[in-house]
């Protein structure tokens, strides 16, 4: 078999390594930009729809309701409460 080296394959082996780390860093870099900013946006929206709900429910962001069961009693929180309004079971009562 015939020994063969970077310079003979087209280049060094130093410019194989910086082309690899300009492309990594081309790539990792604006998907970094990108979570960040999608991550700001999403708290701003939750901070909005968490004041909304509070409008509307007119309870603190702090605020545990007490729901009685038949295993016995539930501690449910305003998250919760909200996404489970969705379902009919909590919109009517079936008990």
């Amino acid at each position: 078999m015939q020994r063969w080296s970077a310079r003979e394959m087209g280049g060094s082996l130093v410019g194989a390594f910086r082309a690899a780390f300009v492309t990594g860093v081309a790539v990792v870099v604006p998907l970094l930009v990108s979570l960040i900013v999608l991550a700001v946006a999403g708290q701003y929206v939750y901070q909005y729809l968490d004041l909304f709900s509070s409008l509307v429910l007119g309870v603190g962001p702090d605020t545990s309701f007490a729901v009685a069961t038949p295993a016995g009693v539930l501690t449910v929180g305003k998250e919760t409460l909200i996404e489970r309004s969705r379902r009919s079971c909590w919109c009517t009562s079936s008990w």
